[in-house]
């Protein structure tokens, strides 16, 4: 007589779907496992569509291209994860990677964040003159920039793909959506800048996900310094493309110093 259990960080419902259809002789079980990650990779692929589509369609709609109306979008999309992680994964909102952040990654982040702020001052020519309304728009571009997009790409997309592979390959695969996602702008925006922010969509998406690492798998860390990444060009009264580049090409090279600060010491046989 012998029982079952899920590996950890595994969906035990589809888990145990996939087990019972296994093949079973003599109290000799044959188990594929390609036909359950298949399973949980369609629901994965399928409900980061949805979210993406409640991101991408609710800033649309409201016009919040500055933050405008982020915390309406990042309200939607919060509590449209929350219930994809129950119905596709049966899991609960912790598994977004909402619960309180390790402060290794919060600390992380704000140096950053505040190393940035530098480097958009000297950028600007020593005077960054903010739009009016900027404390709100700030806290609009925090929910919906950093909190909804951390969720989707990091909480949601990049969580799931890291439970059963190593960083870097993880990381890469989430990648490619970060970038398809980017490609529309090259029909709003010029060229040259256009380009380069889908290039530093790839990029970024490296220092980013260790951010997420970093602060315990959660969003926040990530959150910050996306915010500011985001934040600084919309919020400023410079629009010159000379800036923009500029900002994208060094907030490139400030995010990747994340990788100096080390993980906690921890067992990942993934790695």
């Amino acid at each position: 007589m012998w029982t079952w259990h899920p590996p950890p960080n595994i969906d035990g419902e589809a888990f145990a779907a996939a087990f019972s259809r296994a093949n079973l002789n003599d109290d000799v079980a044959t188990f594929h496992p390609s036909e359950f990650e298949q399973n949980v990779m369609s629901r994965l692929i399928i409900g980061f569509f949805i979210l993406s589509g409640v991101l991408q369609g609710a800033a649309s709609a409201l016009g919040s291209t500055r933050g405008e109306w982020g915390l309406v979008v990042g309200f939607l999309v919060v509590g449209a994860g929350i219930v994809i992680q129950q119905i596709f994964h049966n899991e609960t909102w912790k598994e977004l990677g909402l619960t309180a952040p390790v402060g290794r990654g919060i600390w992380a982040a704000l140096l950053l964040a505040a190393v940035l702020l530098v480097l958009g001052n000297v950028l600007a020519g020593g005077a960054m003159e903010l739009v009016p309304a900027a404390p709100w728009l700030l806290l609009g571009v925090f929910a919906q920039g950093g909190i909804a997009e951390e969720l989707v790409f990091r909480g949601y997309l990049f969580g799931h793909i890291r439970r059963t592979r190593p960083f870097w390959k993880a990381t890469l695969i989430s990648a490619i959506p970060f970038a398809l996602v980017h490609f529309a702008l090259v029909l709003t925006l010029p060229w040259t800048i256009a380009l380069t922010a889908i290039a530093m969509s790839v990029v970024m998406t490296f220092p980013l996900s260790w951010l997420y690492e970093l602060g315990g798998r959660t969003i926040w860390a990530p959150a910050v310094l996306h915010t500011v990444l985001q934040a600084v060009p919309k919020l400023i009264m410079l629009d010159s493309a000379t800036f923009q580049i500029g900002w994208m090409v060094g907030g490139m090279i400030v995010a990747w110093s994340a990788f100096i600060v080390r993980r906690e010491c921890v067992v990942d046989v993934r790695e």
